[in-house]
């Protein structure tokens, strides 16, 4: 073998070499998201498995709230109001880690509590911001409080 042949034969491996040290490179960035998504979800369950307790007595709290401020709704409108909001930040916690029964009542009490604060374009009064809504509202919490119970069985089950 003469010196070019042994060059061009090392320039072809170094350019092979190049390539698979791309491709492995693209390989890796696409193992990294993979795992980092992976890692999101792990710790959002975690997150979630952890406080139960916590987003039950909360939601039985607000729920209880509610209906003593439902005893007179003109005058606890504002009262209300602040609580549906808090309640929907409660919610919107919950809906990040829950599955199956809980995530679609939890779904639908955020539903109706779109409904309640929509606004209209041409008056400054909501239809929907009603005693009747704000009572689906607390039935809805009264059932993903119930729903909790099951998802605490479920997970000192394992399950």
């Amino acid at each position: 073998m003469s010196i070019e042949q042994v060059a061009n034969s090392a320039n072809i491996t170094a350019n092979m070499l190049s390539d698979i040290g791309s491709w492995a490179s693209i390989v890796g960035l696409i193992v990294t998201f993979v795992t980092f998504a992976l890692v999101w979800g792990i710790k959002n369950r975690f997150f979630f498995r952890s406080n139960v307790e916590d987003h039950k007595k909360n939601i039985s709290d607000m729920s209880s709230e509610l209906s003593s401020l439902l005893s007179n709704f003109t005058e606890n409108k504002h009262d209300i109001d602040d609580l549906i909001a808090r309640v929907d930040v409660e919610l919107r916690v919950i809906e990040s880690g829950a599955k199956k029964d809980l995530l679609a009542d939890v779904k639908e009490a955020r539903q109706k509590i779109k409904q309640y604060r929509k606004k209209s374009f041409f008056s400054s009064s909501n239809k929907y911001q009603t005693e009747a809504t704000v009572r689906e509202i607390k039935t809805s919490l009264s059932a993903i409080a119930a729903e909790f119970e099951y998802v605490k069985k479920s997970l000192m089950v394992g399950k």
